[in-house]
């Protein structure tokens, strides 16, 4: 499957990263996501993250054993420890927060997902299933969309939101729904 989704992410100019701790999978499969990573590395149209293997919970502590691996080595000081520098320990360093997270089939949770970088993010959950959905099934609400509204439930009346940061897509668990990457539009899919 990787091998053939890479020739259609690089046919579309689309980064692969893989989030997660990926040295659990099968010595036969990790050479694969390596490559992935490094021949969609110089794609500028989209950056699409792959969760495999991935809990939030485990993200920030891995990200704070490396930060204290620095200290340790005389690398780096307690006190050089802010957000911005904790981000970048975290899978997702040196990227930018999602600013919208879609949750299909009508759970409110984040499950485990990205926790760290949903701080600030605006969340969205559509009472339908993933993959008997599309994209026409649903419209993402306006930032101008009051909670709770009609619009916000995922009725179709709503304009499609635009956001200023991205592109990026976060896929986990196989809800994604990959016909619906445009523009400048930043989605997380859990």
């Amino acid at each position: 499957y990787l091998e053939e989704a890479l020739r259609d992410f690089m046919d579309e100019n689309i980064r692969v990263r893989f989030i997660g701790d990926v040295s659990a999978f099968p010595a036969e499969v990790r050479p694969l996501i390596h490559e992935v990573e490094e021949a969609s590395a110089p794609k500028t149209g989209m950056v699409l993250n792959l969760a495999m293997n991935y809990g939030g919970r485990a993200e920030i502590t891995r990200a704070a054993q490396l930060f204290a691996q620095e200290v340790a080595a005389g690398r780096a000081a307690p006190e050089d420890l802010t957000e911005e520098a904790f981000g970048r320990y975290l899978y997702t360093g040196g990227q930018p927060d999602p600013d919208l997270i879609i949750r299909p089939s009508g759970e409110m949770r984040l499950s485990n997902f990205l926790l760290w970088q949903s701080a600030y993010a605006e969340f969205v959950s559509f009472d339908i299933l993933w993959p008997t959905s599309s994209p026409a099934t649903w419209t993402v609400p306006s930032r101008s969309t009051p909670p709770g509204s009609a619009a916000s439930a995922g009725c179709k009346s709503a304009p499609p939101a635009r956001i200023a940061r991205g592109p990026q897509l976060f896929l986990s668990s196989g809800c994604a729904f990959p016909g619906y990457l445009t523009g400048s539009e930043v989605f997380c899919l859990c």
